[in-house]
């Protein structure tokens, strides 16, 4: 079960700055939803259209790619097999080279569920074979998802500036539940029983965590009033010091 607990605490362990770059995110995603809601859609209905979706088809069809960035997306859901509450889930990757005389290698980074209302639900990690990809540790994983970004135009382009927003504003919750997979990975392999554990069909989904928006904003608008609140009973030198460390 993907825990759900996990907001508040994760959030007390991040500075000012990054508070602030993810309440800066969460008013990208809100004006977006917005938008979408005005003229009746959402983050969903952007990226599938009005049509019942086909279990395990891609949309869009092919990826959305950048091929400048080296980053991609694509969401699909999983019919009848598919999680309750979960509509379906983007995949996100990294499309990049290992040196500049090897062909770019496609790296899972993490997956985003989202609901019928194209709200997120959770985030998760899956095993190696799932998606074919060229495994790489949590530092590397987490290095190239703090760059995410898929520059397109139209709709999907908006869709992508969503997720984009979406990896800074639960960026703790993604940090963390990459973190997880690797962990969990080294416990399984422990005794060296399993020397083919990426490759296990049994071991689909490796570690999750639950994302609600509402909670994410509260936690973050909770912390920055706390933050604020100390601010104001510091000595004007020791204030002052803070700041420019934040800087």
């Amino acid at each position: 079960m993907a825990r759900s607990d996990a907001a508040e605490a994760l959030i007390a362990e991040c500075s000012a700055r990054s508070l602030r770059a993810m309440a800066n995110a969460a008013l990208d995603i809100i004006g977006q939803t917005q938008r979408w809601a005005d003229s009746g859609r959402s983050a969903l209905q952007m990226t599938i259209g009005h049509v019942a979706p086909i279990a395990w088809q891609h949309h869009p069809d092919g990826d959305a790619r950048d091929r400048n960035s080296g980053y991609r997306w694509y969401y699909h859901c999983h019919g009848a097999t598919q999680r309750a509450g979960e509509h379906g889930h983007f995949h996100l990757f990294s499309e990049h080279q290992r040196s500049t005389r090897e062909a770019p290698t496609l790296t899972h980074l993490v997956a985003i569920g989202i609901d019928a209302r194209g709200l997120p639900t959770r985030a998760f990690t899956v095993n190696r074979w799932v998606t074919d990809e060229v495994w790489r540790d949590a530092p590397q994983v987490l290095r190239r998802l703090a760059r995410f970004r898929v520059d397109l135009d139209g709709e999907h382009g908006d869709v992508s500036r969503w997720l984009s927003a979406l990896t800074v504003l639960f960026g703790p919750q993604l940090k963390q539940v990459v973190i997880d997979r690797d962990a969990a990975m080294n416990r399984r392999a422990q005794g060296g029983g399993r020397p083919n554990l990426r490759d296990d069909r049994r071991l689909e989904v490796i570690s999750q965590l639950g994302l609600s928006l509402a909670r994410q904003i509260n936690a973050i608008d909770a912390r920055l009033d706390t933050l604020r609140k100390r601010s104001l009973r510091m000595p004007p030198a020791m204030l002052a010091y803070q700041e420019d460390t934040l800087r």
